[in-house]
C-alpha cells in the first residue's frame, strides 16, 4: 500500500501550462451553486483560497504568492483571492453559517467524512470527471475523496506515514551510529536512555496536548497490533481495553519513569516538538517525512542532521498510521467558482508532477528562496510518476534522499493504517489525558482511564450518529 503527502508548489509563469490544467475546469458565475448548471471556460470568475502561509514564514508566503501570479498569468479570466484561513473544527460550522469559507479550503483526512456527509462541501464529481491531473493520483490517494456511492467530494493532495524522526547530531554525541537508529521499540527506549545519559538532551519527546498526544498514541497503537475504534460502516465503537494499547502506554511508561528520557515538559502540541527538535533539545520524536520541511525550512534546523526511519513494528504489529490533507470547495461556490477552485488545486499541489515546465520552475524557486528540495516526504502519485519527477528536479534536489533509504521503501512495504473513521479529532483530544497521565503520574490507573474514554467517546459518537 503506498500513502502520499505533500510538496509546497512554485510559479510557472507559462500560459502554455494552462492547456495541461484546464480540462476540468470552468462555470457559470450567475448559475446557482445547486442547480448543476454547465461551466463557462471563458467566463471571468473570482475566488478566495485558504491556507496561505502566515507573514512568520516569510519564504513560504512568497513562493504562495509567486504560484498565485504564476497561475492568474496561465489563467488570464480567473482571479485569486489569498486568505490565511485553515481549518478549525471549532469554527468550521459558524465559517459556513456566516459565509466566510474560501471558495477553496483544506482539511485534514480525519475531518473529510464527517463534513461529505453533512454536505458542508461542495459535490465536485462532474467537473473533475476530465481532469488529466486527478487521474494521475496514485488510487490509495484519490479514493480519500470518493464516497461510497463514488461522488468526488475533495481533492487529496498530501498524505504522510509516522515514522522515528530522530536527531543524527544527537546520536554522533552520544555515541550511537546515526545510519542504525532504532528498529524495535525496546531499541527506541535504550536509545533514548544513552542519548540523555550521555548528553544531557531528552531521548524521546511525546507530544501530550492539541490532540497531537493522542495521535501519535494510535499510531504507537497500530504498531502494537491494535486498532482504537471498529467501524461497522454505521456504527463506531472504541476498542481500548487491548493488549497493544496497553503495551502503547507502558512504552511511554519506561521512557518517562525507567529511563528518565523523556524530558520535564509534559504540555507539549506537535509544533512544542518540533521547536524543541530544531533547536537540538531532543533525540527523537514521532513525525511524518514533512516534519524535514517544518524543522529545516521553517525552523532553520541543519538538514544534514535530520533522520527519519520507519516506524518500529512490535510482533503482531499492523503498520504505521498515515493519513493527510485534502483539498475541499464551499457548497456556495457557483459551478465558475467550483471549476476555478478545482484548477487552482491542480496548479497549486499536483502540477509539478504531471508538467516538466511547472516541476522544474517549482524546484529552480524553492531553490533560489533558500527552501529544500527532495524532502522524505511521500509522493502523491504512483512510483513510475515520481521517479519520473525527481529527473525532471535532479540538479535542483538539495537534499540527501539516501539518508532515508529505509523510511523512503517502507513507502511500499510497511502498511498504513487510516486514522479512525468516526471523530478522530475528538478520539485524540480524550487520549490527549491519557498521555499526560501517564507522563505526569508515575501511578496513573490507565486501565480505569481508558475505561472512561471509551464510555465518553462511544456517547460521543452515538450521539453525532
Amino acid at each position: 500500500m503506498t500513502m502520499r503527502t505533500h510538496l509546497r508548489t512554485r510559479c510557472a509563469t507559462l500560459a502554455a501550462l494552462a492547456m495541461v490544467l484546464t480540462a476540468s475546469c470552468s462555470g457559470s458565475p450567475d448559475t446557482d451553486p445547486q442547480d448543476g448548471g454547465a461551466p463557462d471556460p471563458s467566463a471571468a470568475v473570482t475566488i478566495t483560497v485558504g491556507n496561505m502561509p502566515p507573514e512568520a514564514q516569510a519564504a513560504q508566503r512568497a513562493e504562495f504568492m509567486r504560484t498565485i501570479e504564476a497561475f492568474q498569468e496561465a489563467n488570464p479570466n480567473i482571479t485569486v483571492t489569498p486568505e490565511e484561513t485553515t481549518y478549525k473544527p471549532a469554527t468550521f460550522n459558524a465559517m459556513l453559517a456566516g459565509g466566510t469559507m474560501p471558495t477553496v479550503l483544506e482539511v485534514p483526512f480525519t475531518e473529510v467524512q464527517r463534513i461529505v456527509e453533512q454536505k458542508q462541501v461542495a459535490d465536485i464529481t462532474d467537473h473533475v470527471a476530465d481532469s488529466e491531473v486527478i487521474s494521475e493520483l496514485n488510487p490509495v490517494l484519490r479514493k480519500q475523496g470518493v464516497d461510497a456511492e463514488g461522488r468526488t467530494w475533495a481533492i487529496p493532495w498530501n498524505m504522510y506515514t509516522i515514522g522515528l524522526v530522530y536527531n543524527r547530531a544527537v546520536f554522533e554525541q552520544a555515541g550511537l551510529d546515526p545510519d542504525s537508529p532504532p528498529t524495535t521499540w525496546d531499541e527506541v527506549v535504550e536509545t533514548a536512555r544513552t542519548i540523555t545519559e550521555k548528553t544531557g538532551v531528552p531521548g524521546f519527546v511525546m507530544p501530550t496536548a492539541g490532540r497531537n498526544g493522542g495521535w501519535m498514541l494510535t499510531a504507537l497503537n497500530y504498531s502494537f497490533g491494535g486498532t482504537i475504534q471498529d467501524f461497522d460502516g454505521t456504527r463506531a465503537t472504541m476498542t481500548l481495553d487491548t493488549e497493544a494499547m496497553t503495551k502503547s502506554l507502558d512504552l511511554l511508561r519506561r521512557i518517562r519513569w525507567e529511563a528518565d528520557a523523556a524530558g520535564s515538559n509534559f504540555l507539549l502540541e506537535g509544533p512544542d516538538v518540533r521547536n524543541e527538535f530544531a533547536a537540538g533539545r531532543v533525540g527523537m520524536f514521532l513525525g511524518a517525512g514533512d516534519a524535514y520541511n517544518q524543522t529545516v525550512d521553517e525552523r532553520g534546523f541543519n538538514g544534514d542532521d535530520f533522520g527519519i526511519a520507519p516506524l518500529p513494528q512490535a510482533p503482531g504489529g499492523l503498520g504505521t498510521l498515515g493519513g493527510g490533507a485534502i483539498a475541499v470547495i464551499s457548497p456556495k461556490a457557483t459551478p465558475n467558482e467550483i471549476a476555478a477552485g478545482i484548477k487552482w488545486v491542480e496548479f497549486n499541489r499536483l502540477s509539478p508532477y504531471i508538467s516538466q515546465e511547472r516541476a522544474v520552475a517549482a524546484a529552480r524557486a524553492r531553490t533560489e528562496d533558500g527552501l529544500s528540495v527532495g524532502a522524505p516526504t511521500v509522493p502523491p502519485v504512483d512510483e513510475q510518476r515520481h521517479a519520473k519527477y525527481l529527473e525532471w528536479v535532479a540538479e535542483y534536489i538539495t537534499v540527501d534522499r539516501e539518508r532515508f533509504k529505509d523510511y523512503l521503501a517502507s513507502f511500499e512495504t510497511l502498511p498504513v493504517v487510516a486514522e479512525p473513521a468516526r471523530g478522530a479529532g475528538d478520539v485524540y483530544v480524550e487520549l490527549d489525558t491519557i498521555v499526560q497521565g501517564v507522563f505526569t503520574d508515575r501511578d496513573f490507573d490507565a486501565p480505569a482511564a481508558l475505561e472512561q474514554a471509551a464510555t465518553n467517546l462511544d456517547a460521543l459518537l452515538a450521539s453525532q450518529e
